[in-house]
């Protein structure tokens, strides 16, 4: 009996042994290879952080640099995220120079150190140099546009001498071609020539004028000087030596992760070398000392088991005829239990397999009750199927019949003769629609063209807007208006007549769907344009060189003028009243404007779905102003280029938001 429980303490005491040895190593691996594996992570978080601040050095070049804000305040957001990002990667790197590393990685983290703070130096440079340049009211360049507006107003110089003068100077900006700083620096010669040959000028005066002009040139070299040393566009100066020096960086951080990859494969090879080793023991030892101790079990116990073996694989329905032991150690102990267990187990079975056969009988009717109920789900589910499929049927359907209602390519560049349209709905059908219509046999004698925007997208908004166009046909081609402001009545009277909004209170604009719509007659050949909206205003814009028409024939009230570099926009206002909900006595509410127009202006007809669009980094609205520097920025290309502009934009500021509404722009070049 105490020989029994010697060798069970034995193997108890051997296997506690081996399972702390056995927990300890194991732990001590997993350690090693989640230090190797969160080393390859911090590399990967030092890159992430660098092309973030490249991001945003950028976006920094690409939206402040023309930013008035920024140089009059001198902060921004841009400049700040790259300070936070390049702070992280900083610290980043920082933490990881002082790990336990191998001496190759320590020496690559130190070129990277280096090549940080080099990068560093260099953008801070580019910045500080970006400020002293300034932009048109703001640091060198305000300053040459002051001496220039100087030279403008002076009596004594030739003003066509002066407005070439500012042109070379506006290219060279715009373009920083060479060859305008030679044509600019003739032209200021020439210019100097002139006013010492000039007689008629006394001479005080004359040197009074020679140093304004002086410091005009020089301040143009100062700006051309700066523009070599920054070399944003060209790719020189300080910004190649940025370029190079992330290029550099970028490698050295390539090296660092592939040198840590192999580094990383080596030591887990070890690793895994030596935990096989170590098991391979652990298992041997294990094996050793159970093999020993079984053997010192006696006879007994294995007739026993043997036994037990017997009647376990007759599933418990054979008795085995034993002798009870008169020993007192534990296998007797066993031994005899296990008598008394048998007879236990046999009555418990033969009672388990009078219940597992009324349960079975019980399960039977569940079951056949499961498949009926699942033969009707599978009927509903086809049923629903059906359903959807007819719905979206329907749907593809009712887009023939609208698209019908919308002008060909053909017929739309035949009416309105230059121009494009951008016409996305939100699903499958839209509630937006835009009309074209040519009044003269003669191809852009007179275009007529209308976009309207309809309550709701979707089915509802369809159903409106084949209404709309129901409406507009009966104004322009029953009733034979040709007044924008007439066809916005007339439409009007028809959507309110059509959806019975007489039988109601018609101030009650809350409860009643109507359309917000533009509506535009254009003669090219007289440079005129007529222009009516509900809700929806006209942007006109124009090239701006210094010369070009402020005035678009106007009361200044009903418009509003926005002035670019290059560029004017004219936002005519609408009538804050929508088409459809005003009785036929209100309805003359709309007014008509005759717009002087010059011949390049684009007109852009919109929707509001474009500028309601969320997206962009903060997830916010587009807006009307930024529509507005699109429009600006795009209006010199041709159609073709103008559209796929504005569907690139729309796309990435959208990325992966789901759009808001139906969007239409239309644009038409006198």
């Amino acid at each position: 009996m105490k020989s029994l429980k010697t060798q069970l303490l034995f193997l108890f005491s051997f296997f506690s042994i081996i399972s702390i040895l056995t927990a300890f190593y194991t732990s001590f691996y997993y350690v090693k290879k989640e230090k190797i594996l969160l080393l390859s992570q911090e590399i990967t978080g030092i890159e992430i952080s660098l092309l973030k601040a490249i991001n945003r050095q950028e976006m920094f070049y690409n939206f402040e640099l023309s930013n008035t804000l920024y140089f009059e305040t001198g902060k921004s957001l841009y400049l700040e995220e790259f300070q936070f990002f390049f702070k992280e990667l900083k610290q980043t790197t920082k933490i990881l120079s002082q790990k336990e590393l191998d001496e190759q990685s320590i020496y690559q983290i130190g070129e990277i150190i280096e090549l940080l703070n080099e990068f560093e130096s260099l953008f801070s440079q580019v910045v500080l140099a970006i400020k002293k340049r300034g932009f048109k009211n703001y640091g060198i360049e305000g300053e040459m546009r002051k001496a220039i507006h100087k030279l403008e107003d002076l009596e004594e110089i030739n003003l066509a001498e002066v407005l070439m003068l500012r042109r070379h100077e506006k290219d060279f900006i715009i373009r920083h071609d060479p060859i305008y700083i030679v044509a600019h620096d003739k032209a200021g010669k020439q210019l100097i020539s002139s006013i010492q040959q000039n007689t008629k000028i006394k001479q005080a005066r004359k040197e009074e004028v020679l140093i304004t002009l002086n410091d005009y040139l020089s301040l143009f070299d100062e700006i051309v000087l700066f523009e070599r040393i920054i070399g944003l566009k060209s790719n020189t100066g300080l910004k190649r030596k940025i370029t190079r020096t992330s290029n550099d960086l970028q490698d050295r951080l390539n090296q660092l992760e592939l040198h840590n990859l192999v580094y990383q494969k080596n030591l887990l090879l070890k690793l895994n070398f030596s935990i096989g080793i170590f098991w391979a023991i652990y298992l041997f030892l294990s094996i050793s000392a159970s093999l020993f101790v079984s053997k010192r079990f006696t006879k007994r116990l294995n007739t026993l088991s043997g036994r037990i073996n017997y009647f376990v694989n007759t599933n418990f329905s054979t008795r085995l005829e034993l002798v009870p032991q008169k020993a007192e150690d534990e296998v007797g102990q066993l031994w005899n239990n296990f008598i008394k267990m048998e007879q236990e187990i046999v009555d418990y079975i033969n009672l388990f397999k009078e219940k597992v056969d009324e349960k079975t009988i019980e399960l039977l009717h569940k079951t056949e009750k499961i498949e009926i109920q699942k033969k009707e789900l599978t009927y509903q589910k086809e049923e629903s199927e059906k359903k959807t499929k007819d719905l979206l049927d329907s749907m593809r359907y009712a887009w023939r019949i609208q698209q019908a209602l919308i002008p060909t390519v053909k017929r739309f560049q035949k009416n309105i003769g230059q121009g494009f349209v951008y016409f996305v709905p939100k699903e499958i059908v839209s509630g937006d629609i835009y009309w074209t219509y040519s009044s003269s046999k003669k191809q852009n004698k007179e275009q007529v063209f209308s976009t309207i925007d309809c309550t709701g997208h979707g089915v509802p908004g369809a159903f409106m807007s084949i209404l709309a166009v129901s409406a507009i046909n009966f104004a322009v081609l029953n009733k034979g208006h040709k007044e924008p402001a007439k066809v916005l009545q007339a439409t009007n009277n028809y959507v309110f007549n059509t959806l019975k909004y007489y039988n109601g209170d018609s101030n009650s604009y809350t409860t009643k769907d109507g359309m917000d719509m533009l509506f535009y007659k254009l003669n090219r050949d007289k440079s005129q344009l007529e222009y009516a909206g509900a809700n929806r205003p006209l942007y006109i814009v124009r090239k701006y060189t210094g010369r070009a028409s402020e005035s678009i024939g106007l009361k200044a009230e009903t418009y509003k003028l926005n002035v670019f570099p290059d560029a004017l926009v004219f936002e005519v206002k609408a009538t804050k009243k929508s088409v459809g909900v005003l009785d036929k006595k209100q309805s003359s509410a709309y007014v008509n404007h005759e717009i002087k127009v010059e011949k390049g202006d684009m007109l852009y007809l919109t929707s509001d779905g474009f500028a309601d669009q969320f997206g962009g980094i903060k997830n916010k609205k587009f807006m009307v102003n930024r529509l507005k520097n699109l429009l600006v920025l795009i209006h010199e290309l041709d159609e073709v280029e103008q559209k796929a502009a504005i569907r690139q934009t729309i796309e990435e500021w959208k990325g992966k938001e789901e759009q808001v509404d139906d969007i239409t722009i239309m644009g038409v070049k006198v």
